[in-house]
């Protein structure tokens, strides 16, 4: 389930600007072939700072196809949080709501930096 988190975060800081489309159907379950994967890492467009990867931290796919505001999850409100659970039936069908990066279940996130020359 967490691919679609790192798609997310690559799509927005990759040099490839394809990168988002290239690898959409992977990430929304449709060709999980080993061909359709994610590379492991990428190139970052630019140095990522601490206060942006924090940015990066509260996603909600904002603008994506997995973009929870305009799902039928969404109510009303156009809300990116979702009830419990995750999954959840209606009729004969299943459905998932996909997990953001940004929850409210998150008591707290921590980012570290880490430079040489200090202890």
């Amino acid at each position: 389930w967490g691919a679609a988190r790192v798609w997310s975060f690559f799509s927005a800081v990759a040099d490839d600007r394809g990168f988002e489309k290239a690898y959409e159907s992977y990430a929304l379950g449709q060709d999980l072939t080993a061909s359709a994967r994610m590379p492991l890492h990428i190139k970052p467009k630019a140095k990522i700072s601490s206060l942006e990867l924090m940015g990066h931290m509260r996603n909600h796919y904002e603008g994506t196809a997995l973009d929870p505001t305009k799902d039928v999850g969404a109510e009303d409100a156009h809300t990116p949080f979702r009830t419990r659970p995750i999954v959840w039936k209606h009729g004969n069908g299943s459905y998932v709501n996909e997990r953001t990066v940004g929850t409210p279940q998150a008591g707290w996130n921590f980012v570290a930096q880490l430079r040489g020359g200090l202890p």
